[in-house]
């Protein structure tokens, strides 16, 4: 009978302490989760978490219920803005206990989702989610004196621990985008646009919109520029600079960190991308000048050894690795 009871419903059955903050959140990211899970097929439902941890939590929490986190993907191209999220959690939890950290993981996980926060968590209301805050990141609810949306605040203060200003307005009550940020209606946000299908080895650059941050310099541009990309780009504005006396102000990291930077208002003139997906999505969701995004490179795999001789057109020291690869096991060929 417990199985065919709706998500929330029976998790809540099986709640220690049914009306706790954080059993009510917990009971709600896993029940969104395994409505997503189930729709898209993605795992796990709380991101980070082993399964020797979920399963603390639930025995914690949610005692005598069956449930298994699943596997982490393989590539997770928000793995980065995942990352700093919880880590930002982590440093501002009201007490150093792996309860809350459990709490922490929960959070950042929802906050990969598309719509407002608590609705992401499956929380009732925006004002749970404030008091949520209150009692286990008062130092978090403390800076967001003008009660700011979730998310959006905590963008804004990863945006400022690495020294990106979001916004160029004096004051938030003057900026034109001030009910993008506070406005208290609790309707969903759209969705993402589906993402197209990525071209292995293509980058891809597209012109960012930098919303409620002003016009750029004349005579400075700021690049967002994947990691993997630095060295060449470094160059690329070093000539930039010489032949046009203009300015290239370059900022290094991950793709995925720069999607979450842009589409919080991040003053990025140019994005280039570690792939061409990102930038599609950014034009699709009107975060990005449509008809701007350009393949620059194309990436190719290389065979190179530094001994001279070992590396042939034919790449046959591959052949002759696994042999010994295979050998080395008792294998045989």
């Amino acid at each position: 009978m417990d199985a065919k009871l709706p998500d929330y419903e029976r998790m809540m059955r099986h709640a220690r302490r049914p009306s706790e903050l954080a059993t009510i959140a917990l009971a709600g990211v896993l029940s969104q989760a395994l409505l997503t899970e189930s729709s898209a097929g993605k795992s796990p439902l709380i991101r980070g978490l082993t399964e020797d941890r979920f399963g603390r939590m639930l025995a914690a929490h949610f005692p005598g219920l069956d449930l298994a986190n699943g596997e982490p993907d393989v590539v997770d191209a928000r793995g980065d803005e995942f990352d700093d999220l919880l880590h930002l959690l982590l440093e501002h939890r009201a007490l150093p206990s792996e309860q809350l950290a459990w709490l922490c993981y929960a959070i950042a996980s929802a906050s990969m989702g598309d719509n407002h926060l608590w609705q992401d968590m499956g929380l009732p209301e925006r004002k749970v989610l404030s008091a949520l805050m209150a009692q286990y990141f008062p130092r978090l609810r403390a800076k967001n004196v003008d009660d700011m949306k979730w998310k959006k605040f905590f963008y804004r203060q990863l945006c400022e621990r690495a020294q990106i200003p979001i916004c160029k307005s004096p004051s938030c009550a003057i900026c034109t985008d001030y009910p993008v940020c506070f406005s208290s209606a609790e309707r969903a946000e759209p969705a993402g646009s589906p993402m197209k299908a990525t071209t292995p080895g293509k980058l891809s650059l597209v012109l960012a919109l930098g919303l409620s941050v002003g016009t750029a310099l004349a005579d400075e541009v700021r690049v967002a520029v994947a990691a993997n990309f630095t060295a060449p780009m470094q160059k690329i504005a070093a000539d930039f600079e010489k032949d046009t006396g203009h300015k290239a102000q370059l900022e290094f990291g991950s793709t995925g960190k720069f999607y979450a930077q842009i589409k919080n208002g991040a003053p990025f003139d140019v994005l280039l991308s570690a792939d061409d997906r990102t930038p599609t999505r950014l034009v699709q969701e009107g975060s990005a000048v449509a008809g701007s995004q350009v393949t620059y490179a194309i990436g190719k795999l290389a065979l190179w050894s530094a001994q001279p001789g070992r590396v042939d057109a034919q790449g046959a020291v591959l052949s002759d690795k696994a042999e010994a690869v295979i050998r080395s096991y008792g294998h045989g060929l």
